[in-house]
Order: C-alpha cells, then structure tokens, then sequence
C-alpha cells in the first residue's frame, strides 16, 4: 500500500472526533502529511465517508447478531406408557414394531393401537397425548427452539403435529408464558390448532370427525376453509356428507367425556418427566 495512503488513514481518525484544543495541532497535522492538493482533500473525503459508511454496517451486524431467535432441533416423541398391544413402525420401513414404555419416536413414525388398547405419549415439553383403541395416527412434525444447542437449554418456541387417521385421542397443552408455540392435529374433515393452554378430545373416522374441548381454546379449520373457535364445554361436529359444522354444548355423554379427560390428563402429568428433553 502506497505510504500517503497510510497518512490518509491517521488523519480520518483524527477527524472523527476532534476536540476544541486540538483544532490547531490537527490543521498542522494535516498540513504536515497531506500535500496541497484539492484531489488528495477530495480523496480524503470519500475515505471519510466510506469509514463512516462502514462503521454503520459494522454496527448493524452486531446489533442483529444480538436480536438471538435460538437454535431450532428435532425432537422425539417418548411413549410414557401403553397398556395392550399397540405397534409403530417409520415412514422408511414397512416392518411393525411392539410399542415398550420408554421407546422414542421421530417424526414420520406412526402409531396403531389395537382393540382394548391405549398408550400415553410427551410429544414436547407440555405436550402429552393419549390414544385410545381402534386408533391410527402419524407424528407428523416435532420441533424444538432452545436458548443455545445445549439440551438443558430454555426453550423459547416449539411445535407438534399429529395426523389421526381414525381413532380417538386426548391432548393435553400447556403454552409457557412469553413462549409461543403451537399443537396441531389433522383429520380428514377439520385441523385443530391450540396455541392457549387446552385440554381437547378428538375422534374421528372417514365419516366424520368430533372434537370437544374440555379446557381453554382451540381453533379449528374444515376443509372448506372455514375457521371457528371451541371454547371450554363446548363440542363440534364435521361429517363427510356435510362440512359444515355443528356446534353444540356438551351434554349429559359430552359431560362424562369431559370428566375423563380430566383424569387422563391428571395420569398424563403424573408420567411425564421432569428432565431435559431429548433432541435429535
């Protein structure tokens, strides 16, 4: 680099902050290493300007550096318990395995359960399911933002979908505060979305599809892409013959279902685990 170059450089520092008692020695200064040259002063200039330029970008990237959105992972599904025989097998492979308590599931993996069986699963941290007999779903997505690729990490955001094919579940959702995140369940009729702490039932087969929310909130969207909100108490229905639902105040059966459900999610949360939660 040419040595007038490297002169240029002192005296942009220089003028980046100049002080009142140093005016004078500053213009010597000048005077001293930048010859009278009205292209030098010029090309003095855009340096200036181009030191000034870059010190914003610099300090841009730092700053969205700082704006930390976490690192997002994979996560696993663990069986907590399952009771009679239910099997699960991954989308890669057509073989069937016997579903133990303790078996971790990626996302992919489907779940049949049997005539007169049931098993309970933590999906996320706060997410815990039961499925009943007769039943066929498919954990379609699990995901996890954590504060730092460590597993013992705060979680700042997470994210479940199950598809159920036919069968019956009971789905438990606690929203941590200042977390968002989200659980969804697919049907062939309707997509239910909990984004509040919930406590909901759904039941569905190629003919129709019921949900009936027992606790909190949950949205819902029918495949003709109407939206509506289930409030605590309160069923809708969806059948093949007619998407509109049916929205009605759960009976003396609703109250019943309603009453179980609050004692599987007390099961549920008796079994889940305190500790960190398995990522990928």
């Amino acid at each position: 680099m040419p040595r007038d170059d490297g002169r240029e450089a002192i005296i942009i520092i220089a003028r980046r902050a100049p002080t009142a008692g140093r005016r004078r020695s500053l213009q010597k200064l000048r005077s001293a290493f930048v010859p009278d040259n009205p292209e030098s002063t010029k090309t003095s200039r855009r340096a200036g300007n181009g030191a000034f330029s870059f010190s914003i970008v610099f300090c841009a990237s730092l700053f969205l550096t700082g704006c930390w959105k976490g690192i997002s992972h994979e996560t696993l599904a663990t069986a907590l318990s399952v009771n009679g025989y239910v099997t699960y097998g991954s989308k890669r492979n057509t073989d069937r395995n016997i579903l133990h308590p303790g078996a971790r599931l990626n996302a992919g993996c489907s779940v049949q359960v049997a005539p007169g069986a049931e098993a309970d699963f933590i999906l996320l941290p706060g997410v815990l399911l039961r499925t009943l007999e007769n039943s066929d779903l498919i954990i379609e997505g699990l995901k996890l933002t954590k504060d730092g690729d460590e597993t013992g990490g705060g979680m700042l955001a997470h994210a479940a979908s199950v598809r159920l094919k036919k069968g019956k579940t009971t789905l438990s959702y606690e929203q941590p505060e200042d977390t968002p995140g989200s659980l969804a369940v697919v049907t062939d009729h309707v997509t239910v979305n909990a984004t509040l702490s919930s406590l909901f039932c759904i039941e569905t087969d190629p003919s129709h599809t019921r949900v009936t929310c027992v606790r909190g909130q949950i949205d819902a969207l029918d495949v003709t892409g109407k939206w509506s909100v289930i409030n605590a108490g309160w069923a809708q229905n969806w059948n093949a013959k007619s998407p509109e639902s049916i929205l009605t105040r759960a009976d003396s059966g609703g109250q019943s279902e309603i009453d179980k459900a609050l004692q599987v999610e007390q099961h549920l949360h008796a079994l889940e685990p305190p500790n960190a939660f398995p990522t990928k």
